[in-house]
């Protein structure tokens, strides 16, 4: 079972699976070099660091979608963050998309009604046909339901 993000408490081990966003190399104060990665999953985003070999991590990370990462979760300035000891590319075998999807208010149902109500509405026959010749496509509909919006910047 997947260890989501909002369940962490400081100086729990971490042992799961992250969307991985960011990577950015940073030097330290004693110029230390360290990785800052931005982790998500449906339940919110966190950062984690690496602090040993952070430029093998960076350059392995290039094109990977979800990551595993072992470590510890800790309290920083009153945020939550992991000190990762280990990640690694996750499998797509690995990986429940679920566990990555924010689910809206009040459930995917509830918005598929309300979208059905609005469609009904509709007026222009040609714009009609076309809205129900997608939602007719079952697989359409299907990975329409699931799509995110804007994940960072909504315009």
């Amino acid at each position: 079972m997947k260890q989501m993000k909002s369940d962490l408490k400081a100086y729990d081990p971490v042992n799961t699976f992250f969307a991985l966003g960011s990577a950015d190399l940073r030097k330290a104060r004693d110029q230390r070099s360290y990785l800052a990665l931005t982790l998500t999953d449906k339940s919110g985003q966190i950062t984690g660091y690496v602090w040993d070999n952070p430029e093998e991590v960076a350059e392995r990370r290039i094109g990977v979608k979800y990551v595993h990462v072992q470590g510890m979760s800790k309290r920083h300035n009153s945020t939550m963050i992991i000190s990762i000891a280990s990640v690694r590319p996750a499998g797509d075998e690995e990986i429940d998309v679920n566990d990555f999807l924010e689910v809206v208010p009040g459930g995917v149902d509830l918005w598929m009604d309300r979208l059905h109500d609005h469609i009904d509405l509709i007026k222009d026959v040609n714009c009609k046909s076309i809205v129900d010749a997608f939602l007719a496509d079952c697989r359409f509909f299907e990975d329409f339901k699931m799509s995110p919006a804007g994940m960072t910047v909504h315009h």
